[in-house]
């Protein structure tokens, strides 16, 4: 029988694909404005000051325009992820819609990631109304998976990792999220450890949750890696 290997779960932006400038080059440019880096956040409206309406539309027009397939790499990402598949699944957990894919899979095949990775997983958890949303968290869904370990920029996604919880709800209302049942055998409520990628104004705190790491940079994470994930390979 073959061993089944050990997962860890990858957020994309500003983790592996260098988001946040990009993104207000493209819209700073699309619709007049003129925000710096340092007031990026994920909370659109509040950044541009607009109302939750007219952020979605940017938002749209954002994604729709094609620019993410085109996002840099942080630095050796490549090579840094290329060492981790070597004894580890890698499960792209974006919070992107799953009507992203397209260009997500091009970024991929453009990069030459896609040879490390899993399927991602689309959360959409920033869509508007039910559909096409997941209804459980990241730590839910890694947690269903069995993940060993979660690396994400937002500390948010990173806080619960080291709670024990029941297995995750049904992980997407339609389908979507592709290959979810595939790893859903390998379930556990064991806790998962966690890296914030990036030294980033909007991952900062006084204190970082437990089980959670924080790495400014891809070979900062290679070391965690080794340190927490590869001897258990």
């Amino acid at each position: 029988m073959t061993k089944q290997r050990p997962i860890l779960g990858l957020d994309l932006d500003n983790s592996v694909f260098w988001e946040a400038q990009p993104f207000l080059d493209a819209t700073n440019d699309q619709f007049n404005a003129s925000v710096p880096l340092h007031e990026y956040s994920e909370n659109h409206a509040k950044m541009w000051g607009v109302s939750p309406t007219v952020a979605n539309k940017r938002t749209e027009w954002w994604h729709a325009s094609g620019h993410i397939a085109d996002l840099p790499l942080l630095p050796d990402a490549y090579e840094v992820l290329g060492t981790i598949h070597e004894t580890h699944d890698i499960v792209p957990l974006t919070s992107r819609r799953f009507d992203h894919r397209k260009f997500t899979y091009l970024a991929l095949a453009k990069t030459g990631l896609d040879a490390f990775l899993e399927p991602p997983i689309f959360t959409g958890f920033y869509r508007s109304g039910a559909e096409g949303k997941v209804h459980a968290t990241k730590v839910d869904i890694l947690q269903a998976m069995g993940a060993e370990g979660h690396l994400d920029d937002m500390l948010k996604h990173l806080g619960d990792l080291s709670v024990e919880r029941p297995i995750a709800r049904p992980a997407h209302p339609n389908g979507n999220v592709v290959d979810l049942a595939a790893y859903r055998r390998r379930m556990a409520r064991r806790p998962v450890h966690g890296i914030t990628m990036g030294n980033y104004h909007w991952n900062q705190a006084d204190r970082l949750p437990d089980k959670v790491v924080r790495a400014n940079n891809w070979l900062a994470a290679l070391d965690h890696y080794k340190q927490h994930f590869a001897e258990a390979a």
